[in-house]
């Protein structure tokens, strides 16, 4: 599965409106759309289900970054120079001619991984799990799961296909890649659709379920939501960016719910505020990291790039637009 004969068999009915459209596909995969959509899911739909829906990526997206680091394999387009990259194959780098497996159950050869492994590339550069394919189905499928729509399943089931193919056909990724990702975005998925229908999800947005005195329930919050993202992050494995996310996600939560936010939804205003004032912070206030004076490829600029886009996000947009909510109301009870 570590052939790149599907890549060409998908390459050969290349057309421009064909590439448009698989760069497209793919495209939902990166963080300009998947930041807007959770934001107009979360921020101007239902609040806690988008954050549900956010925690679900998050852990995905890490945990696919964590095996990309394991397995540290090449991607299609960099061990067969006669394949199409659409421009991944960076600057500098020359692909190999005859370096991917000769047949279906056979490994890459030792050489082409060694030879990818010596570009000092980032996690997300590695090829085995998919990360489009695991983010398409927390995405997607967690639309799903969070809101238990029918439609929502459909919809998932049409964009999850779609993004493998995509994958393949821009030689991103050899069949093994999207399966591994496949699997596990599955594996989360399920697992997450379990817990939500057999636990009390709701109880993740009361007080009382992050008080040490209730027992169990706040050392497992506190343990898996903050603990094991603070071990993750220092020990070198995966994205520092996308756990200090997980981190802030967390910490906005706790943050929201010491301050009394509602999150009730509010009217189509309340919404439409919300949402242009949580994405237009979040692109701000990462366009103004990138210009500040930050020691480059260290571990706190690169958790600070992450942390305070997502806490600002979700804290600011709430509180603020929960503090219209309220002037709202006592503006009514006065009439």
């Amino acid at each position: 599965m570590f052939q790149t004969d599907i890549n060409h068999l998908l390459q050969g009915f290349s057309v421009p409106l064909l590439d448009t459209f698989m760069i497209g596909v793919s495209w939902t995969g990166d963080q300009t759309f998947i930041v807007g959509l959770l934001c107009l899911v979360a921020l101007g739909i239902d609040l806690r289900r988008g954050f549900l829906l956010v925690q679900i990526f998050l852990i995905t997206i890490i945990s696919t970054d964590i095996l990309k680091t394991v397995f540290a394999l090449p991607r299609p387009f960099f061990v067969d120079d006669t394949l199409r990259d659409f421009g991944a194959l960076k600057e500098g780098i020359t692909a190999l001619s005859e370096g991917a497996a000769t047949a279906f159950l056979a490994s890459l050869p030792e050489s082409s991984i060694e030879a990818y492994r010596q570009l000092n590339l980032k996690p997300e550069d590695y090829g085995l799990p998919s990360g489009h394919t695991t983010g398409a189905v927390a995405l997607w499928g967690g639309l799903a799961v969070v809101f238990r729509k029918n439609r929502l399943g459909l919809l998932a089931f049409v964009m999850i296909p779609l993004m493998m193919i995509s994958r393949l056909y821009l030689a991103r990724h050899f069949p093994a890649d999207v399966l591994a990702g496949l699997g596990l975005g599955l594996f989360i998925l399920i697992l997450a659709a379990y817990l939500l229908n057999r636990r009390d999800w709701w109880r993740l947005f009361l007080p009382d379920s992050y008080s040490l005195q209730n027992g169990k329930r706040a050392w497992v919050l506190f343990g898996g939501g903050f603990l094991l993202p603070m071990l993750l992050l220092f020990s070198g494995e995966g994205h520092v960016g996308r756990i200090a996310a997980l981190l802030a996600v967390n910490m906005a939560l706790l943050t929201l719910i010491a301050f009394g936010t509602s999150f009730e939804a509010g009217n189509i205003w309340h919404r439409i505020l919300r949402t242009m004032l949580g994405f237009g912070l979040f692109f701000l206030l990462t366009y103004a990291i990138k210009l500040a004076p930050l020691p480059t490829n260290s571990l706190a600029t690169s958790v600070v790039k992450g942390f305070a886009p997502v806490f600002v996000l979700f804290v600011c947009a709430p509180l603020i637009t929960s503090l219209f909510m309220r002037k709202n109301t006592e503006v009514t009870v006065s009439e």
